[in-house]
């Protein structure tokens, strides 16, 4: 009886040790992490204006590792690991190996708020997104006391007044101006409503990079991010390539330049020959003797005197050209760039 069961036992010890072996021989040959397939993968994601990313992927016994990966302009660091998580459960999950695309937004409901009030409002924008769309839900303001902006019947009197449209409709204006322009750069001023109309694009742009680049749902941003911004137009006229550099810091915005280069890198300010030329130029057609060296401190010091509103700042006679441009470059950085932080150059088309 003892020499069965004391059998017996030694017999389930070494099945069971021999399991054992074979469990972890097993595991440290395959090596391997449930669901994924082995395999190569690529994904690419790409918006409407051209701006594209892509990855490629590498997994080995379960194992996935990132093999090449090109980021989109403006995109954060956790992208990529985005991009990698969106192509393991589409595709190395089954082991299709076809290529993915992502999809342009990640599904949900996005809302910025503006940190800064205006008027004791702090305008705020909701939008929903699906895989390739965005749709305002609402753009509005909100005091102290959670109420509306759009509803403050002794505001919009008081603008009324003053002969403009109050909040009850610029705030809808802005929206259906947006919805027609079908972008924010196409977008019409709306007549009291420039500040607001700069806070739609700003809050806007963030909410769509959040839905973009599967950031935050919620956020509340300032009016400026710090940092140095470039701008420059897309094309050169007449051989010229106008750009604006400019500071920020705790939301003072500096002019650092405001020039234009020619194919080699040539600055405008410094061709004594052009000088030349439009001195002439000017001289024959009656217009004020101007140049770079001259006008360009001009407009400068005409932004300053317009509160750095570039809206409201007047023309430099004799260089409305390059007054128009610095207003679209440094009002592109101001509306888009400085207001989300993008420090990659921004090309601007002219008007």
């Amino acid at each position: 009886m003892n020499r069965n069961w004391m059998a017996a036992f030694l017999a389930a010890l070494l099945l069971t040790t021999f399991v054992g072996c074979n469990k972890r021989e097993g595991g440290e040959a395959s090596g391997s992490v449930p669901g994924f397939q082995d395999g190569e993968y690529t994904a690419s994601w790409e918006d409407p204006a051209g701006n594209s990313g892509s990855i490629k992927l590498t997994v080995e016994k379960g194992n996935p590792t990132v093999a090449e990966y090109v980021p989109p302009q403006g995109a954060p660091a956790s992208f990529q690991e985005t991009m990698k998580q969106e192509l393991l459960e589409a595709r190395a999950r089954s082991g299709d190996t076809s290529h993915y695309r992502l999809p342009l937004y990640s599904p949900g409901t996005y809302t910025v708020r503006a940190e800064k009030p205006e008027e004791d409002y702090a305008e705020y924008l909701i939008l929903t997104a699906t895989e390739d769309t965005l749709t305002v839900v609402e753009f509005d303001g909100k005091n102290k006391a959670g109420e509306l902006k759009s509803a403050d019947q002794a505001l919009s009197e008081e603008m009324r007044t003053a002969k403009l449209y109050g909040p009850n409709v610029f705030l809808p204006a802005i929206v259906k101006n947006f919805e027609e322009a079908g972008s924010l750069e196409k977008m019409d001023g709306v007549t009291g409503a420039t500040k607001s109309l700069e806070n739609f694009k700003t809050l806007y742009a963030t909410a769509e990079k959040n839905a973009k680049f599967r950031l935050a749902q919620e956020e509340t941003i300032g009016q400026y991010v710090d940092g140095t911004y470039r701008a420059e137009m897309r094309d050169f006229d007449h051989g010229w390539k106008d750009y604006v550099i400019l500071s920020i810091q705790d939301n003072v915005v500096t002019i650092e330049e405001f020039d234009a280069v020619d194919e080699k890198g040539q600055k405008k300010s410094e061709d004594k020959n052009f000088q030349d030329t439009m001195i002439r130029a000017n001289k024959r057609a009656g217009l004020p003797e101007t140049y770079p060296q001259k006008y360009n401190p001009e407009i400068l010091a005409l932004f300053e005197d317009a509160g750095k509103n570039v809206v409201a700042m007047d023309n430099v006679a004799g260089a409305t050209v390059s007054t128009n441009h610095f207003k679209l470059l440094a009002g592109g950085i101001l509306s888009y760039s400085a207001r989300v932080g993008d420090t990659e150059t921004l090309v601007v088309d002219p008007l």
